[in-house]
């Protein structure tokens, strides 16, 4: 089992990026705005919209009284770390990272593409490509009916952990979609850990938040409040694990990361806070580690 700790990508690593930022207009101080106006400060990368019409000389970001913070901006809504907002953009998604230290994984979760290229350069060459095709997703297809007849789904997620270690290295990463829009929710870089060995009774849950909504003239539907991932799970971990990856847990308290339950498993990787954690020191070669994880709300 591995998790990726994400680092918090910033302007000066963006080198590149097809997708405009230019969602709203930029704010400025001598507009005045009307109730429901939306602009975008390029500086923070978010779209704000007006709560109280008139004008004022003070940044949305530090005006909460005249401005309600709705999203991130296009360009960097895969960027920001957060679930529930997506970089769109027709055709292909393309950009080139420089994280300015090494990183030796990559998530791309919330994913709706044809195809993911993956390039890593370093000093002006190649050093790491691969290409996936995200419609191959062939794990429901386990008989020959199936194999004819069934709905080709997706790949919705993709992690690699094999990236390798240069500290100048440059990525890029490219989305693309035959026909309407390439889509990704959060694009996430960082260091690999390991956390020992998967044991057998490892278990998946989905908590859903939906709940009823009935009108006046007596309708019911059903409202969509988003739905969280849990997984519990036990490794095995050398004695020599210990110390360093309690450490480690500790510091990504209340931090998300991309937990990697099995490489087999998709529904094993989890974007979010470990909720709890324990160590069994049952033998003197090695000890049981229980793990529970909590995905953020999507």
């Amino acid at each position: 089992m591995q998790y990726i700790s994400p680092i918090t990508i910033t302007d000066a690593m963006l080198l590149s990026s097809n997708v405009i930022e230019t969602d709203y207009v930029e704010w400025d101080a001598v507009t005045s705005w009307g109730v429901g106006a939306r602009v975008i400060r390029t500086a923070t990368h978010r779209v704000y919209q007006r709560v109280v019409a008139g004008v004022s000389a003070t940044p949305p970001e530090a005006d909460p009284l005249n401005w309600d913070d709705i999203s991130p901006t296009n360009r960097w809504a895969m960027l920001d770390g957060a679930i529930g907002s997506r970089t769109l953009r027709a055709g292909t998604i393309t950009l080139t990272l420089a994280p300015g230290q090494i990183v030796e994984g990559l998530a791309l979760l919330d994913l709706d593409v044809d195809q993911i290229t993956i390039t890593c350069t370093s000093a002006g060459s190649v050093v790491y490509s691969r290409f996936f095709d995200a419609q191959l997703d062939t794990s429901s297809m386990t008989d020959w009916y199936r194999f004819f007849f069934a709905t080709l789904e997706r790949r919705n997620t993709l992690v690699l952990t094999d990236l390798p270690p240069y500290r100048d290295m440059q990525i890029s990463v490219t989305l693309t979609v035959a026909t309407g829009s390439a889509s990704c929710g959060t694009l996430a870089i960082g260091r690999v850990y390991d956390i020992g060995d998967l044991l057998a009774g490892a278990g998946i849950t989905i908590d859903d938040y939906a709940g009823k909504a009935t009108t006046t003239a007596g309708i019911t539907t059903i409202v969509d409040r988003g739905a969280a991932i849990r997984m519990t799970c036990r490794t095995r971990m050398d004695r020599e694990l210990v110390d360093a990856t309690v450490k480690r847990i500790r510091l990504q308290r209340a931090t998300p990361a991309v937990w990697i339950g099995s490489p087999g498993y998709e529904s094993t990787v989890i974007y979010g806070p470990c909720k709890n954690f324990a160590v069994d020191l049952a033998f003197p070669t090695f000890s049981h580690c229980s793990f529970r994880i909590e995905s953020l709300t999507a």
